[in-house]
């Protein structure tokens, strides 16, 4: 029977179109097919198949099924269902057949017929033609016309990478001035208010901010009660900054001793040095001002010599002088007894 009478019966519509449309002559031989067509199909995609098998017993060969039902059925998605078919088709393994609603008009559910392996063969042969004939068109563009065509998809590449490149430059440019201006906020250090600037400029390598104000309130405090000029007190504090320093570089150099407590350390420092110059000057006199009100210290110079000494004589001493150490701890007594 041909297509046109198929169409043009009404009560066996959907038979009549089917059977027209029947490859194979018995059921055994679907199966059969089908079971060689899984050889070269993944277990998913020949799940599909296997289904529309199920389907095409009544009109051996050919099913009529909505996509809907088909992904139920397997419990997968629509989506994937319809790209199940795609490949199906495009692969000659079936072949899909639009069909029409009789009364109420449109396009209905879709046959899929199921190619035997001849008629998959011819399918492909097919396909691998067009292929061909796409390749020889495209092939067939001057080598100019290649060239140029090169050129411009680099081009665009080019561009599209260049493009990407300075939004990305540009991000990270603001990032890190961003951080940079934190660690900056961070990392801010100012003079306390209380220290001479010079000698907050000259120990900020060495110690914080806090640190620097704490020691130079100890120190001071400890000079308080001798009443030196001011210009003495500072090269006393400036020699026992120094003096801490070198204790300290010593100990992380592997040489010295840990200095427990810093505080306590130029605490001494400044009693044992202000004792000393106690002793030069005790003749001398100083109005409020810090003047000198007498010439006795014109002999010995502004600035006492034990003062101008360098922390490594002093160490010097300390390795040479066989007395040096009794020296010390009776000048460590006196300075205990004078502190406390």
């Amino acid at each position: 029977m041909s297509k046109e009478n198929a169409f043009s019966q009404s009560k066996n519509y959907a038979l009549i179109k089917l059977d027209t449309y029947a490859n194979f002559n018995s059921v055994h031989e679907m199966d059969e097919t089908v079971k060689k067509y899984n050889k070269k199909l993944t277990k998913p995609l020949y799940e599909t198949l296997n289904l529309l098998k199920q389907y095409s017993c009544k009109v051996v060969g050919v099913s009529h099924l909505k996509i809907s039902t088909m992904a139920n059925k397997l419990d997968k998605s629509i989506s994937t269902i319809k790209r199940h078919l795609k490949y199906l088709k495009e692969n000659g393994f079936i072949t899909v057949v639009n069909t029409l609603r009789e009364k109420k008009g449109g396009k209905g559910a879709n046959a899929y017929i199921i190619n035997t392996f001849a008629q998959r063969s011819k399918i492909l042969s097919e396909l691998s033609q067009v292929s061909y004939r796409k390749q020889q068109k495209n092939s067939g563009k001057t080598q100019s016309q290649r060239a140029f065509a090169f050129i411009a998809a680099r081009k665009e590449t080019i561009f599209s990478l260049n493009l990407l490149k300075t939004f990305i430059g540009t991000k990270n440019c603001k990032v890190a001035k961003k951080f940079k201006r934190i660690k900056n906020i961070q990392n801010y250090r100012t003079c306390p208010e209380d220290v001479p600037e010079h000698v907050y400029l000259t120990y900020k390598p060495f110690f914080t901010d806090k640190q620097i104000e704490k020691l130079y309130d100890v120190m001071l405090s400890k000079l308080v009660p001798f009443n030196f000029p001011r210009e003495y007190d500072e090269q006393i504090i400036d020699k026992a900054f120094r003096t801490l320093v070198l204790k300290l570089k010593k100990y992380y150099n592997g040489f010295g001793e840990k200095v427990k407590n810093m505080f306590s350390y130029v605490a001494g420092v400044v009693c044992r040095q202000a004792n000393e110059y106690q002793d030069t000057i005790q003749h001398s006199q100083f109005n409020e001002q810090g003047e000198l009100l007498n010439d006795s210290l014109i002999e010995i110079g502004p600035v006492p010599e034990w003062l101008k000494r360098s922390n490594q004589d002093y160490h010097d001493q300390e390795k040479h002088d066989p007395d040096f150490e009794y020296k010390r701890q009776a000048l460590l007594r006196e300075m205990e007894l004078f502190c406390s």
